[in-house]
């Protein structure tokens, strides 16, 4: 009862606390209280233009200092993140909301699919098409494609794995077993990233033993689920490498819905000088899948593990490679280079069946196959420049991103009864040429105080060689953001409790994707849509500290934000086309606690709520479908010095509207997940249990010419796995 009345009351009332670990023992130190002083005074150390503040003659935390004599308590906010400002700052330090998982955090979760680790990051929300998770449909910050785009960039290794013709991503591209870590920023991102980015960039790093190391795990489970994974990591001849094959597949819990992948990943990093190297990555990835449907609601009483009969051929065959060369350098002291060529090469053969009106307004179902062909390359270039200005550091950064990408698009009609095509329907090429710029200034104005700013300028010339359309886009997003160190309190020189207060505004935007652009599937593409455009205002805390001594430590972040969207782009019924039509607004809270109860219990409780309102049109006032206003997330994990662990998380995900009239929901579900573990030597087995409970719901669905559709949940499911992690020192040789 102690524990669950000090979590509740930090969590509600954000009392102090900070992680601090003594490196020489292993143990937590709790050293005895001492009252900090005044500022005495502030000098030179270190390099210069790099201060120290010294607070009663011990050094204390300081936005400007980069090294220090006392070193700072290891917790997971002084962990360097360089994905919120494309810069190196500690995670508490930055000007946007920011998470880290790391390794040990995402294999504790009970599960074998990244999209399931997504559904635990604060403001993430992962709905399951197939009910299982391996074809999702996403949303951040209210930012929801529906399943056919997604407003989020996604990064592997310094590789984008959106798709070039709608910005879609295949969630599960990635093992689990593969990730080093991950951080996620959310909210928009353009005056950094450019297009896509308005709810967020997630940004994973694979993993790289300093010893040669390989590792086996297979699994195997209910529906008929399997997976196998190889990787090794190390060093040869003093050259890091990893190398990572993944294979997974399940029949799937409802007809015509099988699922298989294979994936082969690796990188090498080869050192030209002591100030520079040069790294090779790559990512060859197939898939294949079965698509049963949406259910209505009598279906779904008739048989929630059936297929829609409509969507009886539907399915997806595809091929991704994707390609990275990074060379990085030192040009001088102060100076650091980063450049980068990478490619993405796609094939993807889909049948696809979408629901249309006739004049009678009568549904019908129209199925066709499409075959595409993409193809991106791109160079990029970061300088990192820091200099001295009036005795202030400044940190500039400066950017050139530049892109083409080509789209080969071919339809064809098919017929569902007999399962093949029936002619030719049509075909096109569509060019997307884009260039990028940005500058971003951060500085350091006092102890306590750290500012940055800057902008960024895209440019988009898209065509397509049917009817020679084409489209021409510009912007520029400027950023200026703050970080305030409020609150340092230190016992024994280690810091009990710190506080940062951040905030940020900024402009964002998103490009019309190639197919709202110019598909030709149905003519309801517009090649004179504009960018989609908005302001990001936001606001939030990062706090952590120490909550009873000896025992429990913490940390917490919580962001609150307001961005009013313009032009954003929907389907108009009058002209039976794409078009920039309604404006909206996104107000929401997330809040993220982790728990550290020394020395076997972690826990974390995230809180989310997002609202995502019409500001003009038909419907103003009304919360957009699919969205929930209400999410939660919880998690704990007992590590028992037997080598036995275990995790139980629970996920909550309140209601969603079927469509823009708000005239009915889906109602709220939850699920309840758990995983036990053992380790001996050099193996660990683990047991997965996933909807425990049994709970039944429809996780994703919407509403069309009168007709509800959803998209049904896997009842429990168990899974069994092991895994070996052995030497590899015949790499070494």
């Amino acid at each position: 009862m102690k524990i669950i009345i000090c979590t509740i009351a930090f969590f509600l009332f954000s009392s102090p606390f900070v992680i601090a670990q003594d490196t020489t023992s292993g143990g937590y130190i709790v050293p005895k209280k001492k009252k900090i002083g005044k500022i005495k005074q502030i000098v030179p150390k270190e390099r210069e233009g790099i201060r120290t503040l010294n607070i009663g003659g011990k050094a204390q935390l300081d936005l400007r200092q980069e090294s220090r004599t006392i070193k700072p308590p290891t917790y997971t906010m002084e962990t360097m993140v360089v994905t919120s400002e494309r810069v190196e700052n500690k995670l508490a330090f930055t000007t946007n909301s920011s998470s880290l998982f790391t390794s040990t955090d995402i294999l504790s979760i009970p599960s074998n699919r990244f999209s399931d680790v997504l559904n635990n990051i604060p403001g993430f929300i992962v709905l399951k098409k197939d009910g299982l998770g391996n074809n999702s449909v996403t949303t951040m910050r209210g930012f929801y494609g529906g399943g056919e785009s997604d407003y989020v960039l996604f990064y592997v290794d310094g590789m984008k794995m959106n798709d070039l013709e709608n910005g879609a991503i295949d969630w599960n591209s990635i093992s689990p077993y593969d990730i080093a870590k991950m951080e996620i920023l959310r909210g928009p991102a353009s005056a950094l990233y450019g297009d896509v980015g308005l709810g967020g960039v997630i940004n994973v790093t694979t993993k790289e033993e300093k010893v040669s190391t390989g590792v086996a795990s297979m699994s195997a489970g209910s529906f008929g689920g399997r997976e196998l994974n190889l990787r090794t990591s190390g060093k040869v001849q003093d050259v890091p490498y990893r190398l990572s094959f993944q294979s997974s597949a399940t029949d799937g819990f409802r007809k015509h819905s099988g699922w298989g992948n294979s994936t082969l990943s690796g990188d090498v990093t080869t050192s030209l000088n002591a100030n520079s190297k040069l790294q090779w990555s790559f990512s060859n990835r197939t898939t294949n899948f079965d698509d049963p449907g949406p259910l209505t609601p009598a279906d779904l009483l008739n048989d929630r593990e059936g297929t829609n009969i409509n969507y009886g051929s539907d399915g997806k065959i595809e091929n991704r490679f994707n390609g990275r060369v990074n060379y990085s350098t030192t040009l001088f002291e102060r100076a650091d280079f980063r450049a980068g060529f990478y490619t993405q090469q796609r094939t993807a053969n889909t049948i696809g069946t979408i629901p249309l009106l006739d004049t009678a307004l009568t549904i019908f179902y129209n199925t066709k196959e499409r075959e595409v062909q993409s193809g991106v390359f791109g160079i990029d270039a970061t300088a990192i420049v820091e200099d001295t200005i009036e005795d202030i550091p400044n940190k500039f950064i400066f950017g050139l991103e530049l892109e083409t990408g080509k789209l080969q698009s071919t339809y064809f009609t098919y017929d569902g009864l007999t399962d093949s095509r029936t002619g030719w329907s049509s075909y096109g090429v569509g060019k997307r040429h884009h260039v990028g710029m940005f500058v971003h200034d951060e500085v350091p104005i006092t102890p306590k105080v750290k500012l940055n700013g800057g902008f960024r300028f895209d440019s988009y010339n898209d065509s397509y060689d049917v009817n020679s359309a084409s489209a021409s886009h510009t912007s520029v997003t400027p950023k200026v953001g703050a970080n305030y160190l409020f609150a340092t309190e230190l016992e024994n020189d280690i810091p009990v409790y710190t506080g940062n207060v951040y905030g940020n505004i900024s402009r964002a935007f998103k490009a019309p994707t190639l197919d709202q652009l110019f598909d030709q599937r149905l003519p309801i593409s517009n090649p004179k849509l504009k960018p989609q455009n908005g302001w990001n205002l936001e606001a939030g805390v990062y706090q952590r500290g120490r909550i009873i001594e000896k025992k429990m430590y913490g940390e917490m972040v919580t962001s609150f934000y307001f961005i009013p969207m313009t032009d954003e782009i929907d389907y108009d019924v009058a002209t039976s086309k794409y078009a920039n039509i309604t404006n909206s607004q996104h107000l929401g809270i997330e809040n993220g606690f982790k728990l550290h109860w020394v020395p076997n219990i972690t826990a974390f409780l995230n809180y989310t709520f997002t609202s995502v309102t019409f500001s003009s049109g038909t419907f103003s006032g009304n919360q957009l479908k699919g969205i929930p206003r209400h999410s939660l997330a919880f998690g704990a994990t007992y590590r028992h010095r037997t080598n036995v662990s275990g995790t139980l998380t629970w996920n909550y995900t309140g209601d969603r509207y079927y469509d823009d009239k708000n005239s009915e929901s889906l109602s709220g579900f939850h699920t309840l997940n758990m995983r036990i573990s053992y380790k001996r030597d050099f193996l660990r087995g683990f047991v997965d249990f996933e909807n425990i409970l049994g709970a039944k719901f429809n996780s994703f669905g919407y509403e069309f010419g009168g007709t509800k559709f959803a998209y049904s949940s896997a009842p429990t499911s168990i899974r069994l796995g092991v895994e070996a992690t052995f030497d590899t020192p015949w790499f070494s040789k």
